[in-house]
């Protein structure tokens, strides 16, 4: 995982010396969408785990 992190950086760095193109943009649009999923499951795993009643129906 660090790993793909490192490289990211590195090519986010390389990307900032020139004009972002619509390809960066739906790049970086499926990586921020991906960290909304994570922190959805995240959320919804901790409140079911916390017992939270009703936030989450059918669990």
């Amino acid at each position: 995982m660090h790993h793909n992190v490192i490289r990211l950086a590195a090519v986010r760095r390389a990307r900032a010396r020139r004009a972002w193109t619509a390809e960066d943009v739906r790049e970086h649009r499926v990586v921020l969408a991906m960290w909304v999923v994570v922190g959805l499951v995240v959320a919804v795993t901790w409140a079911h785990g916390a017992g939270v009643p009703g936030l989450v129906p059918g669990l």
